[in-house]
């Protein structure tokens, strides 16, 4: 019997979700951070998102391996 792609992965199904959520902002706000019009206060935020998805990845990984 072959196993399917998802069942060969080191990660659990929720895990990966968390992880792919966690790395989608942080790219999402790394391309709203191009935007020249953004104030100083909507730039911290963005850098803010990517600092929080970043220790969510971390975490995930921690637990996983």
């Amino acid at each position: 019997m072959t196993e399917s792609p998802q069942s060969q992965s080191p990660f659990p199904n929720e895990q990966t979700h968390e992880f792919r959520t966690s790395l989608n902002t942080i790219l999402m706000s790394l391309e709203l951070l191009t935007d020249d019009s953004l104030d100083e206060e909507e730039r911290q935020s963005y850098l803010n998102f990517i600092r929080e998805a970043a220790e969510r990845m971390k975490d995930v990984l921690d637990k996983s391996l």
